[in-house]
């Protein structure tokens, strides 16, 4: 990633999602497998940002925060 930025990502096989933080950068970056095999769940708000690639382990996270999760669907 550090010598190819983004462009390693047409490298890699088979089911993955996974995040990279660049601190200097002010920067976190998502991505997963194109064919989108391995899910990645999002929650964003005013605690924060969290991901995963369960369901569960999200919702695990966000009633962690005391927070009751909702669904966007898109």
């Amino acid at each position: 990633f550090r010598e190819q930025g983004t462009e390693f990502l047409a490298r890699l096989n088979g089911q993955y999602a996974a995040a990279i933080a660049e601190p200097e950068a002010d920067r976190l970056t998502l991505f997963r497998d194109p064919r989108g095999e391995k899910p990645l769940f999002l929650y964003y708000g005013s605690s924060g940002i969290g991901f995963a690639s369960e369901v569960k382990s999200l919702v695990a996270l966000i009633r962690g925060l005391g927070l009751e999760p909702e669904l966007d669907p898109e």
